[in-house]
């Protein structure tokens, strides 16, 4: 393999690592809104 093949290579790694931090971020942050909001709605019933 040659090294510009070894670059893209790291570089589309960089690229699906980034990919899957991010989705993973979204995710907890999209969970931690819908158990709120879940829970906001919880406490207004019991009022």
């Amino acid at each position: 393999m040659n090294m510009e093949a070894k670059l893209w290579f790291m570089v589309l790694c960089g690229l699906a690592v980034l990919l899957s931090y991010l989705a993973g971020f979204w995710r907890r942050k999209t969970a931690a809104a819908a158990f709120a909001a879940a829970r906001a709605a919880a406490t207004a019933k019991e009022r």
